[in-house]
């Protein structure tokens, strides 16, 4: 039983091992749920929408990963109400006075003008945003990026060093599909940076950031291309000395600054904004129980302010496998040619053995 004040919450385990395993396994996720609960109220976290986000794609798009649920229900866990924000929500005016988080993931469709200011006010006040600025749209998007003091570049990284991009199609394009372990001591993925020496996040299409001339506030670029990343200026994932240039861009920056006011516990307060220039970093495809699930969580709880009570989940639960269609059809021909054409090649070779002693002693 949790309880503060006249809140209260229940976790029910049980005292037979058999009825109580499956919960056991998740046991340290549903406290931090049940502890969010009685600590604070419910929060609302609003999904931009209108302009081709990734929380909106559906049909095929969503099949291949590009789509929003798990992150969605990372908020959930963490006491969070969503909701969709677009042109008919007041975007264009001010964004809604409950909103605590805003998302834009990954537009494929320009904001307007009025959005972008709407959006910086919001933020200016106090305000938290997670901006995925996603290059493979081919949108202009340096106007959002300036609005919270950043340069933004459309053109896609790449590396052809193996053992820094990830194998999906076993062509040059997957040059594209980065690794990287480079992250910063900010509070925004401090869980990575403590796992840098063993493991990495997969950025799948990502761009630079750099902070812009004049910029007011503080910017931390949490998360760096490795250093033998270049910018893929002519798109055929491959290095071009003469044209490009090697260097670990800045992938994903983390945004403060003080708005000179204070909330209702007497507290600064600041804006706080998280920008990563690769929305597919934060799709189904890349987030759940991964380095770039655990990335996801802790900006929630940085740009909640609860990054200071937290800790990480750990959870015991059996990973459900799924296979691709690709992945089922091997499985198949496999499964009708290849075991039964080994199992008469070892018969074949144990006949033959058997009738070797036979031709010699004749």
């Amino acid at each position: 039983m949790l309880k503060r004040g006249e809140n209260k919450e229940q976790l029910t385990v049980g005292a037979d091992m058999k009825t109580a395993q499956n919960k056991l396994k998740t046991l340290d996720a549903d406290f931090q749920k049940s502890l969010l609960k009685v600590m604070r109220s419910q929060r609302v976290a609003y999904f931009t929408v209108g302009h081709g986000e990734l929380n909106e794609l559906q049909g095929a798009a969503a099949a291949e990963g590009r789509s929003t649920k798990n992150i969605k229900r990372l908020f959930e866990s963490q006491n969070y109400a969503l909701k969709d924000l677009g042109l008919a929500q007041g975007l264009a005016g001010e964004v809604p006075a409950d909103a605590h988080i805003v998302l834009v993931l990954g537009p494929s469709q320009a904001f307007l003008p009025e959005e972008i200011a709407s959006l910086k006010r919001y933020a200016e006040k106090g305000g938290r945003l997670i901006l995925a600025l996603d290059p493979e749209p081919k949108i202009d998007l340096a106007p959002m990026a300036a609005a919270f003091g950043l340069t933004w570049k459309p053109t896609l990284l790449a590396t052809d060093d193996a053992r820094h991009f990830y194998p999906l199609r076993h062509n040059d394009s997957d040059h594209v599909i980065l690794l990287t372990n480079r992250f910063s001591s900010h509070a925004s993925v401090s869980s990575l940076s403590k796992m840098s020496q063993r493991t990495a996040i997969v950025l799948r299409g990502a761009s630079a950031i750099d902070k812009a001339e004049g910029a007011a506030g503080n910017i931390d670029f949490a998360v760096r291309a490795l250093a033998e990343t270049f910018d893929d200026q002519n798109g055929n994932y491959l290095f071009d000395k003469e044209t490009e240039k090697r260097n670990g861009y800045n992938v994903a920056a983390a945004i403060t600054k003080p708005t000179g006011e204070k909330d209702k516990d007497g507290k600064d307060k600041e804006m706080r904004v998280f920008a990563i220039a690769d929305a597919d970093a934060l799709s189904d495809g890349a987030v759940g129980d991964t380095p770039n699930g655990l990335m996801a969580l802790d900006v929630i709880r940085w740009l909640g302010g609860d990054e200071s009570f937290l800790g990480a989940i750990t959870s015991n639960e059996d990973v459900k496998i799924e296979h691709s269609k690709q992945k089922q059809a091997v499985w198949f021909y496999a499964t009708i040619f290849a075991v039964p054409l080994a199992v008469l090649g070892l018969g074949f070779i144990a006949s033959r053995r058997r009738t070797q002693p036979q031709r010699r002693a004749a």
